[in-house]
């Protein structure tokens, strides 16, 4: 199972270095983001879209703290300060009203602590991650399990109409049409942007049965889809504006 990509945010460049040199070493994470700026932190967490984040609560000469980054985010957060209590209830109403785990420890942080939390932490994650979207299939509502699902695209007919329709392929069954779908739904959906990514305005693919090893190309193959009582395979087309942004999501 690939790790969790996580950000940290720490003020002091000396408790910055442990912690991920602490985490590193316990091999639970894979941290992508180490900053002692919130700025910098910021700009990073946008742009390399980590899945959670690890971070002080009170940043030294900074107009803002660690939970309002969290409340910036809304990603699932392990508060690692010594003011915890402090800030306790703003950690309660985090917990309260955020889809996200959230979750704390005090300072002195120890391997000990460490080894302790993060696999509570990995767990919350993906006990909150959606195994499975509710789409309207043939005028019908169904819940579909994510793995079952290949990828989604515009195919030629319904593409020539300026339809907003969308063909979707799966492991398990013949493809389907969902009416009236955008691909800006994908995430309102349920559809995790760390596992489904779209290559090109006309096509979402999911990683896990994507040909992934050369993304320098112009096509892709995907494989896994249920054609005619057999599994098969489809090949589309990756755009040079979206190239980068797969990339960044196999990075």
């Amino acid at each position: 199972m690939k790790k969790l990509r996580a950000a940290i945010l720490e003020d002091n460049p000396i408790l910055l270095k442990d912690l991920v040199r602490d985490i590193q070493e316990l091999d639970k994470l894979e941290v992508v983001i180490n900053s002692t700026s919130t700025s910098v932190f910021c700009k990073e967490v946008d742009e390399k879209k980590p899945d959670c984040l690890i971070m002080d609560i009170d940043i030294s000469g900074d107009s803002i703290n660690g939970i309002d980054i969290c409340n910036k985010f809304k990603l699932p957060t392990l508060f690692v300060s010594g003011k915890n209590s402090e800030y306790y209830r703003d950690i309660e109403e985090l917990n309260l009203n955020s889809d996200s785990s959230i979750m704390h420890i005090s300072k002195p942080v120890t391997m000990e602590k460490l080894g302790k939390i993060l696999p509570k932490f990995i767990k919350s994650i993906s006990l909150q991650r959606p195994s499975r979207v509710k789409l309207r299939i043939q005028g019908q509502d169904e819940f579909i399990e994510l793995q079952e699902i290949v990828c989604l695209t515009i195919h030629q007919e319904e593409s020539s109409r300026k339809s907003n329709n969308k063909r979707i392929y799966f492991t398990n069954r013949q493809p389907e049409i969902l009416k009236d779908f955008s691909f800006t739904n994908l995430k309102p959906y349920g559809f995790p942007e760390e596992d489904f990514i779209q290559i090109h305005r006309s096509s979402v693919v999911n990683k896990a049965y994507a040909n992934l090893k050369n993304v320098e190309g112009s096509n892709l193959n995907v494989e896994g889809i249920k054609t005619s009582g057999k599994q098969g395979q489809i090949t589309l087309t990756i755009s040079e504006d979206h190239k980068n942004k797969l990339r960044k999501a196999l990075s």
